[in-house]
């Protein structure tokens, strides 16, 4: 909604002794009140039809851009008082475009919040420059959004049913991927609701073959710009844990294959596809859903350079404690992206100490009074990173 316009607010109330009044308050995130709305099911405030139980009213917005939340306060007839904080949320602030990825968080108009951060989080893992579409303020996504990107990507995460049913959705995507945009689309119910549609065959080029694997394990396929040496899993860990129905899908030329399930029997679990005018990556389950950071910023890392090139390798730790007592032990936790396995993990812990090869964790005791340059280096045969604490 722009600054200065028109809104409905709306809300269902019941009560066995009748209700009396419904107000609704918008607010500033931080509280202070902008307006009271009296709300009515009369049928003619956008309340649908009189007397069943949806109140609504019309509200001018505030021209200066703003973001509301929306209490709802009912009364009934026996004079019972019941506030309802937060009932709803909206925004009149634009959309402002400054990054070269844009992240399209599609949850069909319902809060993104809980999983909108395993997509942000590996971006930054990968020091990508991204803008967030969020339907849940925003809505669905136009042509005139999407084409600024097609110098960058976009990927589009729909967790379980999303805006992607729509002709608009579907054209605004076709006419980006004919502009030569590149996309990663990723989601256990794509195929579902795609999988009939043209826009699945001509621009995902796969084939729907089933709603659920009965897999939550995948491997790459060995030897793919993108799947060679994955092993994930999409179930448990510090992942989403939303994967009911993964789709098993299978390319269609000239797309290729780039991770199967374990136990797929009818195709595989993701696939790209480059046909000299755009390119696609396409999951048939959530990237949300990976069970560790370190393997959703591996394949983030993988996509965006399969797509559009330019990501670094990069290698980073954390650590317990970076100054205490003597003697001190420190637990540190490495990560790495970009290096393909095999690897070889080396510590030094600047204090004469060296393990390799070692894992990506380590823990250490310093027992002399000082300041320690902690240094975790990864390294192949083509490649190496290595990153540098003081303790």
């Amino acid at each position: 909604v722009e600054a200065g316009r028109t809104v409905t607010i709306t809300a269902d109330v019941e009560d066995s002794s009748g209700v009396r009044s419904v107000q609704a308050v918008m607010e500033s995130p931080d509280e202070t009140e902008r307006a009271t709305l009296t709300l009515y099911d009369d049928g003619l405030h956008g309340d649908y039809g009189a007397g069943d139980g949806t109140y609504g009213n019309a509200w001018i917005t505030d021209i200066t851009p703003r973001t509301y939340t929306v209490d709802f306060v009912t009364e009934d007839e026996l004079d019972n008082v019941t506030d309802h904080d937060n009932g709803t949320e909206f925004t009149t602030e634009p959309f402002v475009g400054t990054g070269d990825i844009l992240l399209v968080a599609d949850g069909s108009g319902v809060r993104t919040d809980d999983w909108r951060g395993y997509y942000t989080d590996a971006l930054d893992a990968v020091g990508a420059s991204y803008d967030v579409w969020d339907t849940f303020w925003y809505g669905t996504v136009t042509s005139d959004t999407l084409q600024p990107y097609t110098g960058g990507a976009v990927i589009w995460a729909v967790p379980q049913w999303g805006y992607l049913n729509g002709d608009s959705t579907q054209e605004a995507l076709s006419a980006y991927l004919d502009a030569g945009g590149r996309l990663f689309i990723t989601g256990q119910s794509v195929g579902a609701m795609w999988g009939t549609e043209p826009v699945y065959s001509d621009y995902l080029h796969a084939v729907y073959e089933a709603n659920t694997s009965g897999s939550w394990a995948l491997d790459g396929v060995p030897g793919d710009a993108v799947g060679d040496g994955l092993q994930l899993t999409i179930s448990g860990g510090d992942g989403a844990s939303n994967q009911y129905s993964p789709d098993e899908l299978s390319p269609l030329s000239p797309a290729a294959t780039v991770m199967t399930y374990t136990s797929g029997t009818l195709g595989g679990g993701a696939i790209r596809v480059d046909t000299g005018v755009y390119r696609v990556i396409y999951f048939g389950f959530g990237f949300e859903a990976i069970d560790n950071a370190q393997d959703r910023a591996t394949v983030m890392y993988r996509v965006l350079n399969w797509l559009v090139g330019g990501y670094e390798s990069t290698a980073d730790f954390s650590v317990s404690a970076s100054s205490g007592d003597c003697p001190l032990t420190v637990a540190m936790t490495g990560t790495v992206i970009g290096v393909a396995q095999p690897y070889t993990v080396t510590w030094d812990f600047g204090d004469g100490d060296v393990e390799t090869p070692a894992p990506l964790t380590a823990t250490h005791t310093f027992t002399d009074v000082g300041v320690y340059d902690v240094t975790m280096s990864v390294a192949n045969a083509t490649t190496a990173v290595s990153a540098t604490h003081s303790i």
